[in-house]
C-alpha cells in the first residue's frame, strides 16, 4: 500500500511541478527567477505539497489548515526544514482556520 501511495504522490508532484513551471513562465517573462514569490497552501494537511514542491518555487509559503494536529505536524516538519535550508525558501506562517473563512474574506474583498 505504501509503495502505491508513494508512486501516486510522485505522479502528483510531477504533474503539479509541470503546471507550476508553465504558470510561472506565462505570468513572468523570466519565469519568476529573481523575484520574491509568496504562496498560500490552502488545506495544507501535514505540509507534503509545501515541503516537496512549493518551497522550491516560492520564497515564502504560508500554510492554512483547519485541522490543528495536521498543522502541528506540518509546522514541526517544516520548521526543521527551515533550519537546514537556505533562508531564501521557507515556510513562514501557519494558520489554523477553516477554509470557509478564507473564502468569506476573498468574497468580502471582491477577489472571487
Amino acid at each position: 500500500m505504501e509503495q502505491r501511495l508513494g508512486a501516486a504522490l510522485c505522479l502528483l508532484f510531477e504533474g503539479s511541478e509541470g503546471f507550476l513551471q508553465t504558470l510561472l513562465t506565462e505570468l513572468f517573462v523570466d519565469g519568476g527567477i529573481d523575484r520574491h514569490l509568496v504562496a498560500l497552501d490552502c488545506g495544507s494537511g501535514i505540509g507534503r505539497i509545501t515541503k516537496n514542491l512549493l518551497i522550491r518555487y516560492f520564497n515564502e509559503v504560508d500554510l492554512l489548515e483547519p485541522v490543528s494536529h495536521f498543522l502541528d505536524a506540518a509546522c514541526e516538519s517544516l520548521l526543521q526544514e527551515n533550519n537546514m535550508a537556505s533562508n531564501m525558501h521557507k515556510a513562514t506562517n501557519f494558520y489554523c482556520v477553516p477554509l470557509q473563512i478564507l473564502n468569506m474574506l476573498l468574497v468580502w474583498r471582491g477577489k472571487v
